[in-house]
């Protein structure tokens, strides 16, 4: 008995991905808006959204150690300019109704797989062409992209 204890407390625990945060992804539909011109926002928790209902969220010094991220994409195809935004409050969810305050806009929220969200990553430009960027959607955050990509892509391994 003593000795299968023993056995057992030198056996390595399993690490789970990502330190145990467990990402989800949203499409944002902003509600007062009528028409969103093919722009649309993504947003990234570390966690269910409900999670952070009303809740003014801590800064974080790297944006990949924020509990929130707001992505600006052009037809849920591609990325646009300025990623990883940190959002510095979230207002009320309603899981009911889908709805979620960010800022100072209501939203409609659907949740998406987060291999969504690695699509985009790794072809952030997307795949409709003809659209006129002045710059390129990840400069300067390239390297985040990448390690953003691949937490998620452990996060997606770990579930199978």
């Amino acid at each position: 008995m003593c000795l299968l204890l023993a056995v057992m407390l030198a056996a390595p625990v399993p690490e789970k991905p990502n330190g145990g945060v467990v990402y989800h992804a949203y499409w944002l539909d902003e509600v007062t808006k009528e028409q969103t011109n093919g722009y649309q926002k993504l947003l990234v928790t570390t966690g269910p959204l409900v999670g952070l209902s009303e809740r003014k969220l801590p800064p974080a010094k790297l944006a990949l150690d924020h509990p929130a991220l707001l992505f600006s994409t052009y037809g849920r195809d591609s990325l646009w300019a300025d990623p990883f935004q940190c959002v510095s409050a979230v207002g009320k969810v309603d899981a009911n109704g889908k709805t979620v305050v960010i800022g100072d806009k209501t939203y409609t929220f659907e949740e998406i797989n987060i291999s969504e969200v690695v699509r985009l990553l790794e072809n952030p430009l997307g795949t409709k062409r003809g659209i006129h960027r002045r710059a390129h959607p990840l400069t300067g955050a390239e390297q985040t992209a990448k390690a953003f990509t691949r937490i998620l892509k452990d996060q997606i391994e770990a579930k199978k």
